[in-house]
């Protein structure tokens, strides 16, 4: 009888368990008190980027409705990783691209996004959240083009490193348990 291998064992996970993992939680609560009062004294413009964390009914998510959705995804994913400043969420794209498999599974779940969005007819009008999109794609489009390309200088106006955002042990326990499982990511 031959022993089970166990890549032939397929664990779904889901995208809610695994990426709030992969966090990197803060040190100051100081510091996150002060972030959080920032951010509900803050403009309308935050509560706007609030609601698109977590509201998939969002208008934004309406502009085309191949696109849309995927939008809504990227939202829904840098929301699970707790990233709320656009830049440094293209900053991130742009380190995915880039550094491939040694940012997986956050960079497996954007190279399906953003091969995805190939597949369909671009929108023949413009607006705000197609805009959105297209910059997140073209920031993992940019670090995936060479593996020199240097994200910090092309998004430098995220103040923070990759390394803020990440929690590499984690990260690095979901690639080793990935050599040992077949795992698979489920973000519907």
């Amino acid at each position: 009888m031959d022993p089970l291998d166990p890549t032939d064992l397929l664990v779904w996970l889901p995208v809610s368990f695994v990426l709030p993992t992969l966090r990197r939680r803060r040190k100051d609560k100081k510091h996150h008190h002060k972030r959080y009062a920032e951010f509900a004294d803050d403009s309308e413009s935050r509560l706007t980027d609030l609601q698109r964390l977590f509201n998939p009914n969002l208008t934004d998510y309406f502009f085309d409705l191949n696109l849309g959705p995927l939008l809504s995804r990227v939202d829904g994913y840098y929301g699970l990783l707790g990233v709320e400043d656009e830049q440094c969420r293209y900053l991130i794209d742009c380190y995915a691209g880039n550094l491939g498999e040694d940012l997986s599974p956050i960079s497996d779940l954007l190279l399906t996004l953003y091969r995805t969005s190939e597949e369909f007819e671009r929108p023949s009008t413009f607006s705000r959240p197609l805009l959105r999109f297209f910059r997140h794609y073209w920031a993992f489009k940019k670090g995936s083009s060479r593996q020199s390309f240097d994200c910090k200088t092309e998004f430098n106006e995220c103040n923070q490193d990759v390394n803020q955002f990440i929690n590499w042990t984690a990260l690095k326990f979901w690639q080793e348990l990935s050599t040992l499982l077949s795992l698979q990511l489920q973000d519907e």
